[in-house]
């Protein structure tokens, strides 16, 4: 094979990867409404994980902000939850892949939680 044949390959290779990581991190995106949390980090790649929690992330604060601090407020209380819940499984028995994939979300959830401060002054400001 001659340099340029491989390297149209590797071409044909690279567009194929893009491809399939955006089929699978829109299925888990779809899968994410309808699976408990918990359940749908554990089913996921960690890429297809990370991605979408920060879609979700991202739109959650964007509509507490929206719609109020109370909303805010209840934004919060599920994030801490939701941390809660991903520490206590990676606690227990998982499988090395599970492993992985739930600390690099914990990683995600703290990097996250560092910017908690702006929510919570959202809410202070506004009274409540």
């Amino acid at each position: 094979m001659d340099v340029v044949q491989v390297e149209k390959w590797l071409l044909e290779l690279e567009s194929d990867m893009i491809a399939s990581v955006h089929k699978v991190i829109r299925e888990s995106l779809e899968a994410y409404a309808e699976t408990p949390r918990i359940d749908w980090v554990r089913q996921w790649p960690g890429q297809a994980v990370l991605c979408v929690t920060q879609t979700y992330w991202t739109s959650a604060v964007h509509v507490s902000i929206s719609d109020g601090p109370d909303a805010m407020d209840e934004f919060l209380d599920e994030n801490n939850q939701q941390i809660d819940d991903v520490v206590k499984v990676v606690r227990g028995k998982l499988s090395k892949q599970n492993r992985t994939t739930l600390q690099a979300s914990l990683t995600l959830y703290f990097l996250l939680f560092t910017y908690q401060p702006v929510p919570n002054r959202l809410i202070s400001d506004s009274g409540t």
